[in-house]
């Protein structure tokens, strides 16, 4: 009979460990091949399973964030290796009763935290989606600034159809789109064309494509660097102020914490840089520093 050692049962345990934190590492790809580094595109790489955002995804893409040299990133883009899949949403087999609360609860809090960083990070962040994303998947997409879609992309919340109801998914979609648009994506669970999904103001972009995402990738790099061309440290500013105006309770709230960070923003050497090349019809050259005017 084959009998197992105390060292053998240790080299399994650290060989399993190894072994399944090596699988998630290579669920995520990370391409910074790009000039100065302003572009960090991080690629959801699990076609078995339609890029679902198990557990291992989620704390991949979280990992993939935390390895980003923001002082060089400009913009972050997410997109995915599978032609006909952005992401299919959540991992279904994580959420049986076999699984324990405990999974349950982790799944749901590590996905909140990760959409969560994506609105809180300095650097604008870009969806880049060239097929379905379905349920947390279109949450993830969401959860970027900006989500530019080739014309074979679909948008959907379709839990409902399996017995559960994609609420966390509903809570950008509603922030999003009016709760009529909303509530019947929701109720129905049918998906949404790319070119009916940037009539309602779901996406900010729908892109032509053949078979290939050439066309797709090219336009968010022409975004991205329309973005880079700006000073780093006024679109950190910018987004920051926008995320915390549009929740504010009343307009007058809304006003008043705009007003006080376009206050904030004249002090800045690279605001009045701006200024004085507005004034001189010529191109700032811009400091990228967040270093206030004496």
């Amino acid at each position: 009979m084959f009998k197992l050692t105390n060292k053998k049962i240790a080299f399994y345990q650290v060989s399993r460990t190894f072994s399944v934190e090596s699988a998630r590492f290579n669920l995520v790809k990370i391409d910074d091949n790009y000039e100065n580094k302003f572009l960090t595109k991080l690629i959801m790489a699990n076609p078995k399973q339609r890029n679902s955002l198990g557990i291992d995804m989620i704390r991949s893409l979280r990992e993939s964030i935390n390895k980003i040299d923001f002082s060089k990133c400009r913009v972050l883009v997410i997109s995915s290796s599978c032609p006909k899949v952005f992401s299919a949403g959540h991992n279904l087999k994580e959420f049986t009763l076999e699984k324990g609360q405990v999974l349950h609860k982790q799944v749901f809090h590590e996905f909140t935290d990760l959409c969560l960083t994506l609105k809180s990070i300095s650097v604008p962040t870009i969806a880049e989606v060239h097929g379905l994303a379905a349920a947390a998947g279109y949450q993830l997409a969401a959860s970027c600034d900006l989500i530019v879609a080739s014309n074979k992309a679909s948008f959907s919340t379709p839990g409902v159809k399996f017995g559960v109801f994609c609420s966390t998914p509903g809570v950008p979609l509603s922030r999003n789109v009016s709760s009529k648009i909303s509530l019947k994506m929701l109720l129905t669970g049918d998906p949404v064309s790319a070119t009916d999904a940037h009539n309602h103001g779901i996406i900010s972009g729908v892109v032509d494509v053949d078979e290939s995402s050439q066309n797709l990738e090219a336009k968010v790099l022409e975004i991205a660097r329309k973005i880079e061309a700006n000073s780093k440290h006024i679109v950190a500013l910018g987004k920051k102020c926008f995320y915390q105006q549009i929740e504010a309770p009343e307009l007058r709230d809304a006003y008043k914490i705009a007003s006080d960070y376009m206050l904030e923003n004249l002090l800045y050497e690279d605001t009045q840089l701006g200024l004085k090349a507005f004034a001189a019809k010529s191109k700032p050259i811009w400091t990228h520093s967040n270093k206030k005017v004496n």
